[in-house]
């Protein structure tokens, strides 16, 4: 308990204990394993190596241009401009996600989406 008497509460995913990003609903010690789990330079540490990785990574996934027409200069009447606003709510809507820890599995398995093999205890 701190030396003020007042009980600390924790905050599933928090950032607050060292990393710019945790995977979301977890505990400390959720979070913990699961970046114990990734490679050192990949870790999103804050004002890391891995947190610069993990920025680059999504400028990748999702540029500017997919997020907002300010940075699409191609699109140059008013209804090309109300079609990519109508495309990117749907896409948000649709497919634009966040995804979500589980348990290692126990045993292989295929995998719901592409149909590979999923070794047990592997990361997916």
């Amino acid at each position: 308990m701190p030396q003020s008497g007042v009980a600390e509460v924790e905050v599933p995913g928090s950032v607050g204990h060292g990393y710019a990003w945790v995977p979301p609903g977890l505990s400390r010690k959720k979070v913990e394993e699961y970046m114990s789990q990734l490679p050192n330079n990949v870790v999103p540490r804050t004002n890391s190596s891995g947190e610069k990785l993990r920025e680059k990574q999504l400028l990748v996934q999702l540029p500017r241009q997919d997020l907002s027409v300010a940075y699409c200069r191609h699109l140059t009447t008013q209804t090309e401009r109300k079609v990519y606003e109508e495309f990117v709510n749907a896409r948000n809507e649709i497919a634009l996600d966040i995804g979500y820890v589980s348990s290692n599995i126990n045993k292989a398995m295929e995998c719901h989406k592409c149909s590979g093999i999923l070794e047990t205890n592997e990361m997916a």
